[in-house]
């Protein structure tokens, strides 16, 4: 949704909705696929992850960088007006959040046949 803002602003581009839980600030009169009656929440989500094994310092020290960039005002500013929310989830959030995420979604892969893993 980030990139058709403008052109949803303009006028080019009708949007029937956002899957976000609740509607953007950027974009208010664009109601939210609940509102309009489907059960959706969908967002893109961006991560960062490293190997297996890597150390708990160096886990650490770039916990610390992504969460001072993830919580710096003007970067939370210059990213809210191009439609991009911060939601910032430290390692073990998001390492919940991740395998939550996965179980969510592999049922649903192996339904439509694109869940290729051996379990």
């Amino acid at each position: 949704m980030a990139a058709a803002i403008k052109f949803i602003k303009a006028g080019k581009l009708k949007a029937l909705g956002v899957t976000n839980d609740a509607r953007l600030d950027q974009i208010p009169d664009i109601k939210t696929a609940k509102e309009q009656g489907a059960n959706v929440i969908f967002a893109v989500e961006r991560g960062v992850v490293a190997p297996k094994g890597t150390s708990p310092e160096i886990i650490k020290h770039y916990a610390k960088m992504f969460e001072g960039a993830a919580m710096d005002k003007d970067f939370k500013a210059a990213m809210h007006k191009k439609g991009i929310l911060i939601n910032y989830k430290g390692p073990e959030d998001y390492k919940k959040h991740f395998q939550a995420t996965y179980n969510y979604w592999k049922p649903i892969a192996k339904q439509v046949g694109v869940y290729k893993r051996k379990d």
